[in-house]
C-alpha cells in the first residue's frame, strides 16, 4: 500500500466514525421527538375535552339565563 492510501484509509475511517455518530445523535433527536409529540397530544386531547365541557356548561347555563329572562319579564 502506498504512503497516499494509508492517509485516504485513515481519513475514510475518521469520516465513518462521524457519519456514526450522527447517525447516533439523530436517533436520539428522533426518540426525543417521538416521545413530546407524544405528549403534546395527549395534552392536546385533554385540551379537548375540557373545552367541550365548558362549552356544554356555557349552553347549560345559557338556558337557565333564558329561564330566568322569561320569568323577569312576565313580571315587568
Amino acid at each position: 500500500m502506498t504512503h497516499t492510501g494509508i492517509f485516504e484509509e485513515a481519513s475514510m475511517k475518521a469520516r465513518n466514525k462521524k457519519l456514526k455518530d450522527r447517525i447516533k445523535d439523530l436517533i436520539e433527536i428522533n426518540k426525543s421527538h417521538q416521545r413530546m409529540n407524544g405528549r403534546l397530544r395527549r395534552e392536546l386531547n385533554t385540551e379537548k375535552k375540557n373545552h367541550d365541557i365548558t362549552r356544554e356548561d356555557n349552553q347549560a347555563l345559557n338556558m337557565k339565563i333564558d329561564k330566568l329572562e322569561k320569568k323577569l319579564s312576565k313580571n315587568v
